[in-house]
């Protein structure tokens, strides 16, 4: 039986702000989805922007737990615009890591997360 995702399962990682200097969002629990869809959207850009995905198997995660996600980096940002990626295979906790670069950078970006299938029973949403 195939669950359907709404508007509710809308995840958001880093809500629309300017960031001047590097950094991580917000984790998120995800260890009821088994995969998804990051999306990022970059509405200022002045310098160089890298996001990469990051996730931890454990359940409650210190500073030094987390691990890149293998295929898990969007395109390096230095305009305004708009991508997507499909992550799988991702552990407990999932988060994304930004680096900020160039003279005088400063960005305004979202990134937002979409579950496209969840793990075994649906009803942990």
């Amino acid at each position: 039986m195939t669950k359907v995702v709404g508007e509710s399962d809308v995840t958001t990682f880093h809500v629309s702000a300017t960031r001047t200097s590097s950094g991580n969002t917000n984790s998120q629990e995800v260890f009821h989805i088994a995969s998804g869809i990051m999306f990022l959207d970059v509405t200022s850009a002045s310098g160089t922007l890298d996001i990469k995905i990051q996730t931890t198997p454990k359940t409650n995660p210190t500073a030094n737990d987390w691990y890149d996600l293998g295929g898990g980096s969007f395109t390096q940002v230095t305009a305004t615009g708009k991508q997507s990626m499909a992550i799988v295979n991702f552990g407990h906790w999932v988060r994304c890591a930004y680096t900020i670069g160039g003279g005088s950078p400063s960005f305004t970006f979202e990134i937002l997360f979409v579950p496209s299938e969840y793990k075994g029973n649906s009803n942990f949403k």
